[in-house]
């Protein structure tokens, strides 16, 4: 990688970025026989700094849906994780050492000493990553995305030293709605400032199930069908292997659950399921086949999962149902498979919390009144000091829930 990036990463995490930006402000900025682009200064779950370059406006919108805070139209955790898994860009990070390639390791010590830096702590290694959709993030080989990170670390720093503090524009996270955007171009040695018009989201366009094996499909609807099932597509965080030297890309799965067996069914994970929809269709009906039982109703509470089944379910004889909430498909295999009772949420770390309160957060007021001893634990941890010691977007569902549960009396 060009010693020169690493350079200026050193010199933007010097200049204070992440003391001057909130992590809702973007801008956008023109890049040279390039499209425009979108700058987020931010930091990670784990409170690492991060400056995020979006390409093109496509993305630019699901990033907004992603920070979207919104009650009645913010996504969910899984949802989110489709929605963070579709980015393009490029990403620095600000962490530690262990998480670089040995080799990237290498040069950014290499260039640190050269600069008279010391490197030590749990942000201080500068971690560079191409943003591809379906992947954890890639290496930064090309030499035109070294460039836009380049290009886009200036321009932050510019906006906050020389910049108008007029300029920075404070987007909220519940906009949805049109705005103009403030847009920079570099151009003879100085930034040139206008703002360009944002579209206000519209509904978001999931892809649609498209079935080709029509032998499977055929099978499955000679089926005697019994019983409710419950279904969502997630997007896995662990990566796999594609056996053709790509070790990060995240799968898709339909989560699939048993009403009458009480139990999950397992379903194989499909990569790249926005093209493959019919990958994700074949693992269903080989699933359904195998289990030897097949549903006279499957219950849905996403538009992702709605979409993905409703032409399959129609042509099998199934029933499809939409509904506002789930409960079952909100639990986390790990917790469903074993009792935590007695543990304390605390015990399980952020991530479980996390989706704890994101099932709290998303449930009707009558259902929000079975999760008592939930609520009991969500105010103890809330008085207790372990609160303070969580990322700052945890603090922040915490706070929002509370306030919920105070209006209702809970």
């Amino acid at each position: 990688m060009n010693p020169e990036l690493y350079k200026k990463a050193y010199e933007a995490k010097k200049s204070g970025l992440w003391d001057v930006f909130m992590e809702e402000q973007v801008f956008a900025l023109k890049v040279p026989d390039a499209d425009t682009v979108f700058v987020q200064v931010t930091r990670s779950g784990t409170d690492e700094k991060m400056l995020a370059v979006y390409y093109g406006e496509q993305v630019l919108d699901l990033v907004r849906r992603f920070y979207d805070m919104e009650s009645e139209s913010m996504a969910d955790a899984d949802e989110a994780n489709h929605l963070e898994a579709s980015f393009e860009g490029v990403e620095l990070t600000f962490t530690l050492k262990d998480r670089l390639p040995k080799r990237e390791a290498k040069e950014a010590s290499g260039v640190a000493r050269e600069c008279g830096i010391r490197l030590g702590g749990s942000g201080a290694y500068p971690l560079f990553r191409r943003l591809c959709c379906g992947h954890s993030g890639e290496e930064l080989s090309l030499e035109e995305d070294e460039k836009i990170m380049q290009l886009a670390i200036d321009a932050a720093m510019w906006l906050a030293k020389d910049g108008s503090a007029k300029f920075r524009l404070f987007i909220p996270s519940l906009t949805n709605s049109a705005y103009d955007m403030p847009l920079l171009e570099y151009n003879k040695g100085k930034y040139k400032r206008s703002r360009i018009h944002i579209e206000a989201l519209g509904e978001m366009k999931y892809p649609a199930g498209s079935n080709c094996n029509e032998i499977l499909q055929k099978k499955i609807k000679k089926m005697p069908k019994k019983g409710e099932w419950a279904c969502r597509l997630v997007r896995l965080r662990n990566t796999v292997n594609l056996g053709l030297g790509r070790e990060n890309v995240l799968p898709s799965k339909l989560k699939t659950y048993d009403y009458g067996k009480d139990r999950y069914v397992d379903v194989a994970s499909v990569v790249f399921y926005e093209e493959h929809t019919d990958a994700v269709l074949d693992a269903f009906m080989e699933a359904i086949t195998e289990y030897g039982r097949c549903p006279v109703r499957i219950n849905v509470m996403d538009m992702r999962t709605f979409v993905l089944l409703k032409r399959w379910c129609k042509n099998c004889g199934i029933s499809l149902r939409l509904h506002e909430y789930i409960p079952i498909l909100d639990v986390p295999d790990s917790i469903y498979m074993g009792d935590p009772e007695g543990e304390g949420m605390t015990e399980f770390g952020p991530e479980y919390f996390d989706v704890v309160l994101e099932c709290l957060l998303s449930a009707p007021e009558e259902q929000l009144k079975s999760f008592a001893y939930e609520l009991k634990e969500i105010r103890a941890v809330k008085d207790s000091g372990v609160f303070e010691l969580f990322p700052p977007s945890l603090r922040k569902k915490m706070e929002k829930l509370i306030k919920k549960l105070d209006k209702l009396g809970l």
